[in-house]
């Protein structure tokens, strides 16, 4: 989720007040902040596709199904010799992804799935990396609408692909290989 206004912007400041009255200033989120599901895929080498919902708009099953058809026909236009089935999809737990119709379309165009654990948000490198450092960068960025959501997203990943996936590979192959030496063991 990307929040319209950035954490520390006038709305989101909440005083906490300490039992001997020390005041300070903690940014919050509040139930009532206008947010945008946005949702992205990302290639190693650094392509990416962007939707992003509107700020009424959920994800079902079905939403998620045309997301990925709409994924796999951006990047047929960007690779002409890209066959779904070497395609290697990532996705954790949410139901949307989980979902009998979302099997069955994996099952029935071959799409090989690489499960995320549960609980391991250390393996989805948007989660760990992308999405944390696009919040800190906005300090000052209101997203008022969808179109700018998606161009200070768009903006963003092209200035972190140049260089951040592939330290982002890197780190999460050692990740995975520090997972293997400890037998399986969330670190």
């Amino acid at each position: 989720w990307v929040f319209d206004r950035p954490l520390g912007c006038a709305a989101t400041r909440k005083v906490w007040v300490s039992p001997d009255g020390d005041v300070s200033q903690i940014p919050r989120r509040t139930i009532s902040d206008k947010k945008h599901l946005v949702c992205v895929a990302v290639t190693l080498s650094g392509k990416f596709y962007i939707e992003v919902l509107e700020n009424n708009e959920s994800m079902d099953s079905d939403r998620y199904i045309l997301f990925l058809k709409n994924m796999f026909a951006h990047f047929r236009g960007l690779y002409p010799s890209f066959i779904i089935s070497d395609f290697i999809l990532m996705h954790d737990n949410a139901r949307p992804h989980v979902s009998k119709k979302t099997k069955e379309y994996v099952d029935n165009n071959h799409i090989v799935l690489l499960k995320q654990p549960p609980y391991s948000p250390d393996f989805n490198l948007l989660d760990r990396l992308v999405f944390p450092a696009f919040e800190m960068k906005r300090h000052s960025c209101y997203l008022a609408d969808r179109q700018r959501v998606y161009d200070a997203f768009s903006n963003y990943l092209i200035v972190f692909s140049r260089n951040g996936f592939i330290n982002a590979k890197k780190n999460l192959v050692q990740t995975l290989e520090k997972v293997v030496e400890a037998g399986g063991s969330y670190l």
